[in-house]
């Protein structure tokens, strides 16, 4: 009922104003979507307003014509004219208004019935040039659900939460893949010349793929389909309804903008209180020269590891980023932490530094230095 009257009232309200004030009215109602835009980054509850102003408007000049005829053309005239001015005045203010996206176009074609099991083979992934595909990393967004995988590509190009189906264009510019989720699946491209991703969660459901053409993407939705008939959507309509990043360079690896985002907000840790007197303390992040070589190229960036620095001196030590485990001792001149060497393959140990002696390590921080 309330919904209902919140659509209706400004409807009603310029119905019910002298001539006059119905101008006043929709030059409010156009202020207020201005408004709105300023403050909430978009025009949501203040477009009705301004369409029931509208509304007002046309019937007001309607009523003012001589006959029925020349009202009914004066107000449906009045009206197209107002509409079009709001979109002018969308442009020159600058307004955001949300529109419903109807997504990109499905068509159901012939096709092949469904293959049981995961496209993951006993066999190694390969990319269309014949060169190893990684898979870096495994997630189960909740019990029993289809995996999520993420894809090292030969590049060094690290695609997110892909799933085990997969397919590439003829000349291997596009990878797709469906991204299982809890909900609704989306459905994930790179463009592996340009290294943009796009995804796209305004689709019928794709949750395994066929084969992708040079213009198409062809596979099994989640519903069964009679007759073996599949899903078809045109690559270049999917890339007009998805969300994009660009891939962004991390050492020798290209990650999504976002998730580069968050790599760096993972480095950004911290520091305990230091007492009167002690020295500056910093953490530097620490990439290792290479990281596409490494068994778990992802860990350095989303399990950082921080390299203490003392009074401008490095220590070459490396402490865990989530946990860092510092501690000043009372009079500032002493910290101790649980750190590894830099380049070493050891467990982190218990270490000290104090004023005197620099860093110790092992059993040596039992006695104190």
């Amino acid at each position: 009922m309330i919904d209902f009257a919140a659509l209706v009232v400004p409807f009603v309200i310029p119905l019910c104003l002298p001539f006059p004030l119905v101008w006043v009215y929709l030059f409010g109602a156009m202020l207020a979507q201005w408004a709105e835009n300023k403050l909430r980054g978009a025009v949501d509850a203040t477009w009705v307003w301004w369409l029931g102003a509208c509304f007002g408007v046309s019937v007001a000049l309607g009523l003012r014509a001589g006959t029925m005829f020349a009202g009914i053309v004066a107000g449906g005239a009045s009206f197209a004219a107002l509409l079009l001015a709001g979109r002018v005045w969308e442009k020159v203010a600058c307004l955001n208004i949300p529109r419903h996206d109807p997504g990109p176009t499905i068509m159901r074609i012939q096709g092949v019935e469904r293959p049981l099991g995961t496209a993951h083979a006993k066999t190694a992934l390969m990319t269309p040039e014949g060169l190893r595909l990684r898979v870096v990393g495994c997630h189960e967004p909740r019990n029993s659900a289809p995996l999520q995988y993420d894809y090292l590509f030969p590049d060094g190009s690290v695609v997110f939460g892909a799933g085990a189906s997969m397919g590439y264009s003829p000349n291997g510019r596009y990878f797709v893949s469906p991204m299982p989720t809890t909900g609704t699946w989306r459905l994930l491209i790179y463009d592996r010349h340009t290294q943009w991703v796009y995804r796209c969660n305004k689709v019928e459901t794709f949750v395994a793929i066929h084969q992708v053409t040079q213009t198409h993407v062809e596979g099994w939705g989640s519903r069964v389909e009679k007759d073996g008939r599949m899903l078809s959507a045109s690559i270049e309509d999917l890339i007009a309804h998805s969300v994009n990043e660009p891939m962004v360079d991390i050492e020798d690896l290209k990650i999504p903008e976002s998730y580069a985002d968050r790599a760096r907000q993972q480095r950004q840790v911290e520091l305990p209180p230091a007492p009167a007197g002690a020295p500056a303390l910093m953490l530097a992040a620490y990439l290792p020269s290479s990281l596409m070589t490494l068994d778990d190229p992802l860990e350095p960036l989303f399990s950082p590891s921080l390299e203490l620095i003392v009074d401008g001196q490095p220590s070459g030590l490396l402490v865990d980023g989530r946990h860092p485990m510092l501690r000043w001792g009372d009079d500032g001149r002493s910290l101790t932490c649980v750190a590894k060497r830099k380049g070493s393959i050891e467990q982190p140990a218990p270490w000290m530094w104090n004023a005197q002696r620099g860093w110790c390590a092992g059993a040596e921080v039992l006695s104190q230095c």
